[in-house]
């Protein structure tokens, strides 16, 4: 079955039953015709397509439709039972803070999220990491190592910001033996996609020498280039910072690097 995201909860489903009504729910979306949606959408919910009843239960919560938590919960209840992910990763974030009617529930969170994680879905594999690290009886006992093994599965999965916090905790050490090269390889990643944090801790650690061999030139370029996309006061800072301790041929490579990089889209920069 294809999905295409259209917002970050919103889908799109091609071949599946009832995938004329379907299609033509999604044709009536990009319409904003919310009420031709729904129709369609319903008529192919009621005869068991799961991905229609998660998104009726999407405009039912979005406020498509007239906001109604109760009905779109009843709807992504419906889907999450065909074992549909997206619905199953919503239920789960519902759970694990609480919205409206819908009371905090930490052991159901769980286990929501570990049905779409096991599903192949990186976003729940990263909220169910998230719930591990803050502890799900009431946020209380947190479970790093399961943590960091949820972390690792999606940012396997190309998930950028599990990419972050996986660096993060073999930086700290954190549910993983500390291991600065490991640090080093998942901040790369995340840094060549554009993550502004992943980028300053990269600068970091080449300025450290921690992972890797001591680097000014690189550590200069990094945070240029988040200092440049963020415009963030304390990468300004640490630039000044370590201008001190390079020579102005190296600051002067640095700068030249780091707009080649971006120009780049963050590729191949290291």
């Amino acid at each position: 079955m294809k999905r295409l995201l259209i917002t970050t909860t919103f889908v799109i489903s091609i071949g599946s039953v009832w995938a004329g009504d379907v299609e033509d729910g999604d044709a009536a979306m990009k319409l904003k015709d919310y009420a031709s949606a729904a129709r369609k959408y319903k008529r192919a919910a009621e005869h068991g397509n799961a991905e229609a009843m998660y998104n009726l239960g999407w405009m039912f919560h979005s406020g498509a439709l007239p906001r109604d938590v109760d009905e779109a919960v009843r709807w992504y209840k419906m889907a999450a039972k065909k074992n549909f992910p997206e619905a199953q990763n919503i239920l789960g974030i519902m759970y694990k803070s609480g919205v409206e009617n819908l009371a905090k529930d930490t052991v159901e969170a769980e286990r929501m999220l570990k049905l779409a994680a096991a599903n192949g879905y990186a976003e729940s594999q990263y909220e169910l990491a998230s719930l591990y690290q803050s502890g799900i009886n009431n946020f209380s006992i947190p479970k790093y190592a399961e943590a960091a093994q949820w972390y690792k599965i999606a940012a396997l999965n190309g998930l950028v910001k599990a990419q972050t916090e996986l660096a993060s905790f073999y930086l700290k050490g954190q549910g993983v033996a500390r291991s600065y090269t490991e640090a080093v390889h998942w901040f790369k990643l995340a840094a060549a996609n554009g993550d502004r944090f992943a980028q300053q801790r990269l600068s970091n650690l080449y300025e450290d020498g921690l992972g890797v061999s001591a680097d000014y030139i690189k550590a200069y370029m990094w945070s240029s280039i988040a200092a440049s996309a963020y415009g963030d006061k304390y990468d300004s800072i640490a630039l000044d910072q370590m201008e001190k301790k390079m020579t102005p041929q190296q600051v002067a490579l640095a700068q030249k690097l780091a707009l080649e990089c971006q120009k780049r889209n963050f590729k191949g920069c290291d």
